[in-house]
Formats: C-alpha cells, structure tokens, sequence
C-alpha cells in the first residue's frame, strides 16, 4: 500500500502537471515525507496511516495521486462516532475547500467559503440545498485504514 504527501504547488501555476508532480515529489522527499506512488491496480485502496491518529470530531485533509498522472488530488478524512468516513475534499457549492480540524458540532463537515455543512458518512448538505459531495468507502481493519479513491466511490 501507498502512503505520504505532496505539496500544493500546481493551483495557480502555468507548468505542465507532469512537471509540477515531479517538483512536488522532490519537495516532499527533500523534507523527509513519505511519499504516495500510484498504485499498481487502480481499483486497489490506498493505505492513510495518519487516519489512525485523527481524533473523535476532527478532519484532516491528504494528498493522493491523481490516476492518469495529473497533479495529485485532496481528500478529507473525518472521524465521527469511532467511525472514519472520507471525502472530496472540494465542495460542490462554488468550488471552496472544506476545512481541517473540529467538525462543527463535532458531527459535520463545512465548507468556510459559506459555511455550508456536510454529512461525513454521506456528503449530504446540512439545511441547505446543495448539491453531495463525493464520498469514498473506507475499510478500518487491524488498525488500518485503506479508502477506496479510484473506483469504490458513492
């Protein structure tokens, strides 16, 4: 399995995203992360290790590859009631990112564009009409945490 990071250099840049992953990686390996190959079978998961440190009411937000080589991608991880749940880390509202950290309420995830909230084990909005955001499957098993990012999506 697949694990670590990549910065955020290809937002705003007018270089190729080929080129951009590959200065991403450098970074990433100059500052000691680990960092996450694509996978061999892109229906398999990939492993997030950090997702057994997320505290109870919290989301983090991780890199991943982008399967057909483009810059890499960002999804949140969330932990609510013991239970991890994953999702596109972009919401579908006007394109804002959600946030990391406490969950409002400890149960749902926000966007701080508009503080439109999310459902983690869903991605339905909260008392807005909004479209879902993309969730992935998640499997915890022998204190690991593998979510289905290319293929097992709701």
């Amino acid at each position: 399995m697949a694990t670590g990071c990549y910065p955020r250099l290809w937002h705003s840049s007018p270089k190729k995203p080929e080129q951009l992953a590959k200065e991403a990686l450098g970074l990433c390996q100059a500052a000691g992360y680990p960092v996450r190959r694509p996978m061999h079978k892109p229906q398999d998961p990939i492993e997030f290790p950090e997702a057994q440190e997320l505290a109870e009411g919290h989301a983090i937000k991780l890199l991943y590859p982008d399967p057909e080589g483009g810059p890499p991608r960002e999804l949140l991880l969330s932990r609510v009631d013991g239970k991890i749940y994953a999702m596109d880390s972009e919401c579908p509202h006007e394109g804002g990112r959600m946030a990391e950290g406490p969950l409002m309420d400890g149960r749902t995830v926000h966007c701080p564009l508009h503080l439109y909230r999310f459902e983690p084990g869903s991605g339905k909005a909260v008392q807005v009409d909004c479209p879902p955001v993309k969730t992935f499957e998640v499997e915890q098993r022998d204190g690991h945490t593998w979510v289905w990012v290319y293929g097992r999506s709701s």
